[in-house]
């Protein structure tokens, strides 16, 4: 299978932040079409989950200072629409002790190529806002500072290193 696209939506909240990620496949041979047909699945389902717990598992994570440590808690398969269109959707949670006022979530790994095109959504609850920010690609901030989108082209290098200092309403 080869990557297409990425995506990943930060939902950030007192306390834990929700991160969902959603990767889409070109999926020539139409595996996980005939896993979801066979109903036997659950050997691929884990096995993703294993890589990704292993591949967050490598970032060093801090907020406020402290680590904090990624858990996947639920990956799903599917195919859009055409059995070789496949998707993989993670279930992440960050707990962390949140701060009255300004807090700052760190993420350091291993620099990289981007070998396909992404974005990411971070997502503030009302009251809340972003004061400042340090990720790869292009950045939007919305107007009431609660939603910021990245967007990362194919071939971008990510220098393995990024933060976002928010503060809760």
């Amino acid at each position: 299978m080869r990557p297409l696209y990425g995506q990943g939506f930060f939902h950030v909240c007192r306390g834990v932040i929700w991160y969902t990620i959603v990767f889409d496949y070109e999926d020539r041979e139409a595996l996980y079409w005939r896993l979801l047909r066979s109903g036997d699945y659950g050997g691929e389902v884990e096995t993703l989950r294993a890589n990704m717990q292993g591949f967050l598992d490598e970032e060093r994570m801090l907020i406020n200072g402290e680590e904090v440590r990624a858990v996947v808690d639920g990956v799903y398969i599917d195919v859009r629409g055409e059995k070789s269109r496949s998707t993989a959707v993670f279930e992440v949670r960050i707990p962390y002790k949140p701060r009255r006022g300004r807090n700052v979530y760190e993420d350091y790994y291993e620099p990289e190529v981007a070998e396909y095109p992404y974005t990411v959504t971070w997502i503030l609850p009302p009251g809340s806002r972003i004061l400042d920010y340090e990720m790869p690609g292009r950045v939007r901030l919305s107007s009431d500072s609660r939603i910021l989108e990245v967007r990362v082209e194919r071939g971008s290098r990510i220098p393995g290193y990024e933060s976002l200092v928010f503060e809760l309403g």
